[in-house]
């Protein structure tokens, strides 16, 4: 294997890889609002592993510290917009065309975007602090919503909200106490 499929495959993903390895948008599709929901928490998340892996060595986490708050704004946005009913009943009452489309692109982005954030996850190998601990509790955070993604949809054409969950909840206040912890809050 060359230097470069070594980066990209084995080495530490904050350290090495754009974005923590993670696709932007994790991989979900626009075909309901639905989805847009989870493609923007998937988005900030790729977007605060990307700040922690500029953040390490000489650049240090100080200059990263406001996007990184900005996109943890974007993540608790995400959850307390898209646990409305509306998403998920709008879902339902579009075209059969995008409810079957929405639901096999949540099915496949969210099994390939789990199986990703862990493997990124157990290769994070920094032991630079607070980096680390927020790089974990990132990809744990994109591990929950991956994980409700799937169960919003298993009992098709029955549905839940995948952001109403309580487990996908503390996982982002998990994640928003630590970096409310190196940074203050933006107050919007």
């Amino acid at each position: 294997m060359n230097f470069k499929g070594w980066l990209i495959q084995e080495a530490c993903p904050i350290a090495t890889q754009v974005f923590g390895g993670l696709p932007e948008s994790g991989g979900y599709g626009s075909n309901t609002e639905y989805e847009i929901g989870a493609q923007s928490f998937a988005e900030a998340a790729h977007c605060i592993l990307g700040s922690l892996g500029r953040a390490l060595g000489d650049n240090g986490l100080r200059m990263e510290l406001g996007h990184i708050s900005e996109e943890m704004y974007l993540i608790r946005k995400a959850v307390t917009t898209y646990s409305r009913d509306i998403y998920t009943t709008r879902l339902w009452e579009k075209h059969p065309y995008y409810k079957e489309k929405s639901v096999e692109n949540i099915r496949q982005a969210s099994k390939k975007l789990r199986v990703l954030a862990e493997r990124k996850k157990s290769e994070v190998e920094t032991k630079e602090e607070p980096i680390r601990s927020i790089a974990i509790a990132t990809y744990d955070a994109v591990i929950m919503l991956t994980i409700t993604m799937l169960e919003s949809i298993k009992d098709y054409p029955n549905m839940t909200n995948a952001f109403q969950n309580e487990s996908l909840k503390q996982s982002v206040e998990k994640l928003g106490q630590m970096v409310d912890k190196i940074v203050p809050r933006y107050e919007y």
